[in-house]
């Protein structure tokens, strides 16, 4: 696996992925500087040729890029234990009925609301499992705006326990984001933007 630089073209694609999101890529666009970092995408260790035909899926060929932005967030997380992982959810709403249903188990809802957004949170003490179940969340729809987070801010004790997230929570999670992954290549890759405050924590 390897980091295949994605320049100007890529730092696009991010931008445009986040004028499609909720709260968090909102505030992304408003508090951070996303010309001050590097966006690339990880692929095999032949660079494919057709890396900025971000709506193809065949560029990859076997790839799994799945396994390889699961690896990503561990070696995040190891860097980084008070980190977490935000993954904005496309299509779920507070209001769907799904969330109050008494027979499905809290376990099954790995979700945090704001208002009628819908996220899935994942954190270091998380197995593996959890972690993948919150990405996927997000990235099964890879056309639709949006992103997911991984971010050094405190997450408060009141946002953990009572799965609401506050404009504290937003500003404290923006204002420590580290990277920012994008569903891309048809769901088949990502585009990740990375800080550059993030050297600490590059994998």
């Amino acid at each position: 696996m390897r980091e295949a630089d994605l320049g100007e073209v890529g730092r696009d694609f991010v931008c445009d992925r986040l004028k499609g999101g909720l709260s968090l890529s909102r505030a992304a666009l408003k508090r951070l500087d996303l010309r001050n970092g590097q966006v690339f995408t990880w692929t095999p260790p032949t660079r494919p040729p057709l890396l900025l035909d971000f709506d193809r899926g065949d560029v990859f060929g076997d790839f799994d890029a799945r396994a390889a932005v699961l690896s990503f967030v561990r070696s995040f997380f190891s860097h980084v234990p008070s980190g977490s992982l935000w993954v904005e959810e496309p299509l779920p709403r507070r209001s769907d009925p799904f969330w109050d249903d008494p027979s499905v188990p809290r376990e099954r809802k790995v979700a945090w609301f704001r208002g009628e957004e819908v996220y899935s949170l994942a954190f270091p003490e998380d197995e593996d499992a959890r972690i993948a179940q919150a990405l996927c969340s997000g990235w099964d729809y890879p056309g639709w705006g949006g992103g997911s987070f991984l971010s050094r801010g405190p997450v408060s004790a009141r946002c953990r326990k009572q799965y609401e997230v506050e404009d504290s929570d937003v500003i404290s999670v923006i204002d420590g984001v580290r990277y920012i992954i994008c569903g891309a290549y048809d769901g088949m890759g990502y585009v990740v933007w990375r800080s550059a405050a993030s050297s600490e924590t590059s994998v």
